[in-house]
């Protein structure tokens, strides 16, 4: 069995920020995410926010549509009012692709989590 293991070397401005990786089956993903985000958004305070970054635009609408949350992707036709949403509260959960770039920084973030390859959000962390 041959094992490779992926190091982050990267310093964070944000001291409580904890990183992690979670390997999940191709199949598992989805139930994974679902059981993640059921489990997790009911303990946030008012205004604190999860952010999931998928790679493609057909996953995240399904997720999207699994979990009701915020969607954003670039050829979206409700991702300002998506976006509008997400800030102000009215949804814990924004899904999206790289559509908004790199350099947010949006207060009282408790999560991001990157479905499939997750180096292509690193400049996020």
């Amino acid at each position: 069995m041959n094992l490779v293991s992926t190091y982050i070397h990267a310093t964070t401005n944000r001291i409580n920020a904890q990183y992690s990786v979670v390997k999940v089956g191709k199949n598992k993903m989805m139930e994974k995410v679902m059981k993640l985000m059921s489990e997790i958004v009911k303990d946030l305070a008012i205004g604190e926010k999860i952010l999931i970054f998928c790679s493609s635009i057909n996953e995240m609408k399904n997720i999207g549509e699994s979990l009701k949350c915020c969607v954003y992707y670039s050829k979206s036709d409700l991702k300002e009012l998506s976006l509008k949403d997400w800030e102000n509260g009215v949804n814990k959960i924004m899904i999206m692709t790289n559509a908004l770039g790199a350099g947010m920084n949006i207060s009282n973030m408790m999560m991001m989590i990157y479905i499939r390859n997750f180096f292509e959000y690193i400049s996020f962390i």
